[in-house]
């Protein structure tokens, strides 16, 4: 089962000191009281024993650093209720997690999707919670909501601050049987959930994996998409979802997770009083249907209008917890994972025929498969793509993987499970994986089994499940045989769908305050934040040199330049920079506008050294810059295959007109093709320098010798003349409509807005106050994705905001959505007059407040990592906003008048400037065209 962010599963790690024994904190009274003097209490005076727990599992000391499991408490209550507590304290969050041992899997015929369907409906409404109640909850309480099915499962989970506790039970134990599933509410949602489905169908990534997996399996449930089908979600009958949901959405076939800031007792406690009386429903029959043998190769292809072609090879795999399924994690990671995988180097470095080759094993509780996936370089063949592909398998087969690289594997492997741990939605995630799918100590003891992993069992792997005979080939072609490449684009989970939104992030109890900031004699700007909690160490460095660094006439310079920074330095070549962090399990990226770096707080000094050498000593080979250069190329015309990229890049070009930020960040084909390895080291030489850098490091270090450290390392970095160039201001001007034409379109992706403001914009406040009543709140409670969202149910995402784009330079307003064309008119007009009222009218105080509550209390929700207080700490120096700035937050949100919001509204929201921007079956005017 591999560990990665596209299969929503993470890996839990027990720090930390020893666990405290059942019952409560040591030197805890007995619940029955002290004993009485001069002995043992009598059969009277001790409490009677407490029958509503069966099959406890204390925690227990660790047996060794990776025995994970240790620190979880788990007990069942007499209902067959599965509840697992984390007390985990480096951060004032929770993560409340109800999980259905229930999936697409078992559906039946004529019925598929009903489980994704039904994960919908269960936040519209129980006993106590009417619609729109349950989002209002849960931001009333400053936390977050959302939820995901899958094949195995289906899970819903709320992060909150710590005093949110209460809120997230109380909603999950109604989801637990109490859900009303309104008829009107039923028919309505059918909207939302088939706009998701169109989405998928133009997201060429998604189809192709749909359609892998339906060739894979002919007999499986495994063989439907989870989403379903949209005539039988379209024939779906609230009788059948009701059903489906008395039977099996009940403490029998449900795990409940918490973890965080909790006392595990008290949470025990009141998971007692809430869940206890529920009815224990019936057991998921078990699934009787045997995929049968595969003799022969499938193959599947298709022309598509696409740019790009695309492939995935796949094969059976193993399901977890089998032996298999470690052998093939470990084996995945040799073929898939990083520079150094053995795909990579044969398809993206040596043959240059793909932009991108990745390998996953995705198991689940029933056999499931493992997966090559490519995207093709232009003008690549695809029999020499597949003729690569079968040599690396075969001589892995053959001689089986070196000891490096099993060494690689395994360290990448611990690294996650350290990485991971840093978020308490993701070690509940994986505490309800394993206990849906396997059982707690299959978790505890899952970094032993991989560590068991050998050479001789990758090899037998490769040699038995990747066999040709066995494997399912299929292939998106893009029409004219035009080959290119791109990023696999996740399909967003139901309830974010917000452009451009993110948490209101940091935390009150987060003190930034307590970083040591320097400014080193060259001009650089340090920023050093201790964090103990796990052995981990994060560095990010920021050098303002991104695209408003760049000419028009060089558009794509600054992206260019930024990916070729970890291509070799002075000292050492590309592959050496890629063996030393992916050796230790790191990870490493370069951007236009530095580097990032995460290791184990074992390996800081070789995080400092690498990410210094390339600041300092960047070489830019030749060979690599024609290779960045031709994978750029790729990536601008894979971004034409996805809708809505094209809108948005579109928008940008209509909304930013002369400045800079019209341009993509990739620049175009023509400019791309004429850069020189000579234009990206004077780009380089001219803003990668020490006086417009910054460094920001958090985690478990020493300060002073980190400063002495990075002091040695750049002692011969030298302070340099800093001139950046000048650009027309962003303006608005008188707006206009804009039509990109996509016939095939199964939807249109709308943007509509104009320039926006910078972060130091004394309205910042107010607008960002604005944002989470108009377009950015907490679920469906901002005014867009209650009315246009889930009253109306005309689009399955919709979103809009001005303060969250803020930067340097002006961000934008944009309010955007997709939805199928015929219902483009009304939602447009809906989104226009809430526009037109957040201008007109005062935010009623009482919206006003909702949305003041989940900015203030969700604040702890973005500082778990070491990573996000590292951006934190940039983004503080950037913008001038002070260390203290997480203390301040708080009274400056609550400051902010209705008034001040009305006024802000009515200065930065101009009607007359408007753009509109649409992708799908219109014309160059926007409008749609008529069939």
């Amino acid at each position: 089962m591999r560990f990665l962010p596209l299969l929503a599963l993470s890996i839990l790690l027990g720090c930390g000191g020893d666990p405290e024994p059942a019952g409560g904190k040591s030197g805890d009274k007995p619940a029955g009281g002290e004993k009485p003097a001069g002995g043992e209490g009598t059969q009277e005076s001790r409490p009677a024993p407490d029958t509503t727990w069966k099959n406890i599992r204390a925690p227990r000391k660790p047996e060794n650093a990776w025995d994970i499991a240790a620190a979880v408490e788990s007990r069942q209550l007499q209902n067959g209720l599965t509840v697992l507590v984390r007390e985990r304290h480096g951060a004032p969050v929770i993560t409340c997690q109800l999980a259905f041992k229930v999936g697409a899997v078992d559906e039946r015929d004529k019925e598929r999707g009903i489980a994704h369907f039904l994960e919908h409906m269960l936040f519209k409404g129980s006993t106590s919670f009417k619609k729109g109640d349950i989002d209002a909850y849960t931001a009333k309480n400053g936390g977050q909501n959302n939820a995901y099915t899958s094949r195995d499962m289906t899970t819903f989970h709320f992060t909150m601050p710590a005093s949110g506790l209460d809120a997230a039970l109380k909603i999950l134990s109604e989801m637990l049987g109490q859900s009303t599933l309104d008829e009107g509410e039923f028919e309505a949602e059918k909207g939302p959930v088939c706009e998701e489905l169109k989405a998928g169908l133009d997201n060429p990534w998604s189809r192709l994996w749909e359609q892998a997996q339906a060739e894979v399996f002919t007999k499986h449930p495994y063989h439907h998409p989870v989403i379903g089908y949209e005539p039988e979600i379209r024939k779906m009958t609230r009788a059948q979802m009701k059903e489906f949901y008395d039977k099996y959405y009940k403490p029998t076939n449900a795990v409940l997770v918490i973890v965080g800031d909790v006392d595990r007792e008290v949470v025990f406690g009141k998971v007692k009083t809430l869940f206890a009386k529920i009815a224990t429903g019936t057991p998921v029959p078990k699934l009787d249907v045997v995929e049968p043998p595969q003799e022969k190769e499938r193959r599947w292809e298709k022309e598509e209008d696409v740019e790009v072609d695309r492939l995935i090879m796949a094969w059976r795999g193993p399901a977890a917890g089998q032996d298999d399924d470690f052998a093939c994690d470990i084996l995945s990671s040799i073929l898939g994972a990083g520079r150094t995988a053995r795909l990579h180097r044969r398809l993206v470095e040596k043959d240059r025929l793909a932009s991108g080759a990745g390998a996953s094993n995705d198991s689940g509780r029933f056999p499931g498969t493992f997966v090559v996936d490519v995207e093709s370089l232009q003008g690549s063949d695809r029999g020499k793509i597949e003729a690569a592909i079968d040599d690396e398998l075969a001589k892995l087969a053959a001689d089986g993987p070196t000891a490096e690289e099993i060494a690689k594997a395994r360290n990448g492997t611990i690294a996650a499970f350290i990485f991971r741990a840093e978020s308490a939605q993701s070690m509940s995630d994986t505490l309800a994986t394993f206990a849906c799918m396997q059982n707690v100590d299959a978790l505890g003891s899952y970094v032993a089994r991989i560590e068991a992993v050998g050479a001789d069992a990758v090899k037998d792997a490769a040699k038995r499940i990747l066999r040709k005979k066995t494997r399912t080939t299929c292939w998106s072609i893009a029409k004219a045989d035009k080959d290119g490449v791109g990023d696999a684009t996740d399909v967003e989970p139901r309830r974010i769908g917000k452009d451009g939104a993110a948490p209101a992030a940091a935390g009150a109890s987060v003190k930034l305050s307590g970083a040591k900031r320097l400014v080193l004699d060259n001009g650089m700007i340090l920023l050093l934040l201790e964090n103990h909690d796990l052995p981990i160490f994060a560095v990010q460095t920021f050098s303002r040199s991104g695209q408003t660094c760049e000419s028009e006439d060089h558009a794509g310079l600054a992206n260019l330049t930024g990916s070729l920074l970890e291509d070799g330095t002075a000292t050492r070549t590309a592959e050496q920079i890629a063996a030393a962090i992916e050796n230790v399990g790191g990870r490493l990226s370069t951007t236009a506008t530095g580097v990032d770096a995460t290791v184990v707080a074992k390996d800081q000094d070789l995080a400092l050294d690498l990410t210094f050498d390339i600041l300092e000593n960047a070489a830019f080979p030749e060979e690599w810059v024609d290779r960045r250069r031709a994978l750029l190329l790729n990536e601008i015309a894979s971004k034409r295959d996805d809708p809505t990229q094209m809108a948005r890049e579109a928008f940008m070009e209509a909304v930013y007109a002369h400045h800079p930020l019209h341009r993509p960040d990739t620049g175009y084909e023509d400019t791309v093709k004429s850069l020189t390895r000579d234009d990206c080291v004077r780009h380089f030489k001219k803003f990668f320098i020490p006086n417009n850098t910054i460094v920001a490091v958090v985690g478990d270090f020493d300060p002073a010798k980190v400063e002495a450290r990075i002091r040695e390392l750049t002692k011969s970095w030298k302070l340099q003349l800093l001139d950046f160039p000048d650009f027309p201001k962003a303006e608005n001007g008188a707006g206009g409509s804009k039509g990109v034409s996509l016939p095939d379109s199964n939807q249109v992706n709308v943007f509509l807005g104009h320039v926006g403001i910078r972060r130091d914009d004394p309205d910042y406040f107010p607008l960002l106050v604005m944002d989470h009543v108009f377009g950015t709140g907490s679920g469906f409670t901002d005014r867009l994705s209650k009315t246009v969202r889930d009253e109306k149910g005309l689009v399955y995402w919709i979103g809009a905001s001005v303060a969250l784009g803020a930067g340097i330079e002006p961000g934008t307003f944009r309010a955007g959505f997709a939805c199928e064309p015929a219902h483009y008119g009304e939602a447009l007009s809906m989104v226009r007059a809430e526009i037109d009222r957040i201008r007109k009218d005062l935010v009623p105080v009482a919206e006003m407040d909702a949305a003041k509550a989940y900015m203030t209390g969700s604040f702890a929700l973005g500082m778990e990592t070491n990573a996000q207080m590292a951006d934190w700490l940039v983004s503080v120096e950037r913008y001038g906003l002070g260390l203290d700035y997480p203390e301040k937050f708080a009274e400056r949100v609550k400051a902010v008048t209705p008034e001040q919001v009305l006024a802000a509204a009515q200065k930065h929201l101009d009607p007359k400037a408007l753009w509109l921007v649409v992708s799908g079956p219109v014309d160059e005017k926007g409008e749609l065209k008529k069939k």
